[in-house]
């Protein structure tokens, strides 16, 4: 049961972040479900260690409050972009790419 409360916080938490709209009663919501994911975590894993994702992570009420919409400021459609640069394959001659996608020639 414990588990399942776990994932109850995790997927709470996530759905306040991915909204487009925010409220300061969302912002606390988010902060009780984020703190009870911490603790019922040290309980379950107890030899798993907290990364820095998890301390940046307890700024997300303040920046719902102050930001709004976290979603917004959101990079998804740069990182596609960069990931479709990623895979030109270069063969290490950066100077002779021809990108069609990109509709750019650089020779």
């Amino acid at each position: 049961m414990a588990l399942l409360k776990n994932l109850h916080n995790v997927t709470t938490y996530t759905y306040i972040v991915a909204l487009y709209m925010t409220s300061p009663e969302l912002a606390k919501t988010f902060a009780d479900h984020y703190h009870n994911y911490q603790a019922s975590s040290t309980k379950l894993f107890p030899n798993v260690q907290s990364c820095p994702n998890h301390y940046y992570a307890l700024h997300i009420p303040d920046l719902l409050q102050f930001w709004g919409p976290l979603i917004n400021l959101s990079e998804f459609i740069y990182e596609c972009h960069n990931g479709l640069l990623h895979k030109i394959n270069t063969n290490n001659h950066l100077c002779k790419i021809s990108c069609p996608f990109l509709s750019i020639s650089i020779v």
